[in-house]
């Protein structure tokens, strides 16, 4: 979508967002740790948390850069 609009393109109207389905973005959340002064170890603490979906990652699923592609795996 931001490569679309990047180009110039104005890319259609996104689906309205629907109750009780939390997201998040995996790459935002350890630049963010990063920026922050995040160390290594807080980079990998992050990480094994997005990977287990523990923390604030609980019940939230991948938007940005889902790893299974399959139809279970996405945010519904």
């Amino acid at each position: 979508m931001l490569l679309r609009v990047s180009q110039g393109e104005t890319p259609a109207a996104l689906p309205e967002s629907r109750d009780g389905v939390r997201t998040h973005l995996s790459m935002q959340a350890l630049l963010g740790c990063a920026s922050r002064g995040g160390t290594r170890s807080d980079l990998i603490r992050e990480c094994v948390r997005l990977l287990t979906a523990s923390g604030a990652y609980v019940d939230s699923c991948e938007e940005l850069t889902p790893v299974r592609l399959d139809c279970s795996a996405r945010c519904r």
